[in-house]
């Protein structure tokens, strides 16, 4: 099983700050790179960035994670798809970040991508509503 690093992408410093955070609950977060694309950067600084990083390790896996679809690290992100040991999942968000640190050693990077998405979309909940409805109140 190859190496896998973990590209997070977003506007502003929030990819900075989720990796802190993930720091924080997981302890180990090497191979994990933060992205941050601010305002006054173009889209080629931005590719410029995501390169750099790739170029480092050719034969390793990249899963970039990226704030949401369409948006400029998306799109900027989307770029590198044609290298078949890239794979970019969009709407980043803490529970897939902790799915990703737990599995990337273990996991083959395909499974790996569909068990980030699941972690994802399990945590969006509307807590009003489903502790309302499972308490009867």
């Amino acid at each position: 099983m190859s190496t896998k690093k973990v590209i997070i992408v977003t506007h502003g410093h929030l990819a900075e700050a989720l990796i802190k955070a993930l720091a924080e609950i997981v302890g180990d977060v090497r191979d994990f790179y933060a992205v941050n694309f601010e305002i006054h950067e173009s889209l080629n600084d931005l590719k410029e960035k995501l390169e750099e990083i790739l170029n480092k390790s050719p034969n390793s896996e990249f899963i970039i994670l990226v704030d949401f679809f369409g948006g400029s690290p998306c799109n900027c992100a989307c770029h590198f798809l044609i290298n078949p040991k890239v794979y970019v999942i969009s709407g980043v968000n803490f529970p897939m970040l902790v799915e990703v640190a737990t599995k990337k050693d273990t996991t083959d990077v395909k499974k790996l991508c569909e068990d980030i998405v699941k972690a994802g979309r399990n945590s969006i909940v509307d807590v009003k509503k489903k502790l309302i409805s499972e308490c009867n109140f």
